[in-house]
């Protein structure tokens, strides 16, 4: 995936500003409701992810939608705009929620059955085997 080391220095380099200035968990909400606006709203990732679309509009439609952001977060759109980058804005998002929960020693686990009832049903019938 294109951006995706851009976008893990850009999240480690907003998580070490929010940290120090423990705004973390709240720059982890702001990156979450960034990056799922960003996934539900096909147009806004075009126009970011667009070059005919000019970074000045690009910073405008960021502050314009994501208005009530903390300060860390709109450093990073401006960082973003400045460099050029705010195509990688969602993967950074992503990035910075994957950090953040390996910062707090969290981690995610799937389930891989299709019924809760699959792994006693399949133990039962090789003990009648």
């Amino acid at each position: 995936m294109a951006g995706t080391r851009a976008a893990i220095r850009y999240a480690k380099a907003v998580l070490s500003l929010a940290s120090d200035n423990k705004q973390a968990a709240a720059v982890q909400a702001d990156m979450a409701h960034i990056g799922q606006a960003i996934a539900d709203n096909a147009s806004l990732e075009a126009a970011l992810k667009s070059p005919v679309v000019k970074l000045s509009e690009k910073e405008a439609v960021l502050k314009a939608i994501f208005p009530s952001v903390s300060s860390e977060s709109k450093s990073l759109f401006n960082i973003l705009v400045t460099n050029n980058r705010v195509d990688i804005l969602s993967q950074v998002a992503s990035q910075y929620g994957i950090l953040y929960d390996l910062a707090n020693n969290k981690e995610n686990a799937f389930c891989n059955h299709r019924h809760p009832d699959d792994f006693r049903i399949r133990s039962q019938s090789h003990g009648k085997a």
